[in-house]
């Protein structure tokens, strides 16, 4: 039989929760999807209309990637129960 380290899985989910509450507060910032015309020079509207576009795609990355880290911790913890599971099972059998 294989053995698991049970404390590798709980330090795993504390890290993940850690990114998940940085990325959290990421998703949270605002930016301007319309890309606000402060000034009527031509370059500096495009450039702060690239900044907000890009500032757009990387907040629906972090969503994606936040939403990822969630499965992870939540597959994390069925893998943690199932295991409790399995060594409680046998540790009765060895007692019975």
């Amino acid at each position: 039989m294989l053995y698991y380290n049970i404390d590798n899985h709980d330090l795993a989910i504390s890290l993940y929760k850690q990114g998940i509450q940085e990325l959290e507060k990421a998703v949270t910032l605002p930016v301007d999807p319309n890309g606000k015309k402060k000034n009527e020079n031509v370059f500096f509207v495009s450039f702060i209309w690239i900044i907000d576009n890009h500032a757009v795609e990387l907040r629906t990355k972090m969503r994606k990637h936040l939403s990822m880290a969630r499965e992870r911790v939540d597959a994390l913890r069925k893998v943690i129960l199932y295991l409790y599971i399995k060594l409680d099972r046998m540790f009765s059998r060895e007692v019975n």
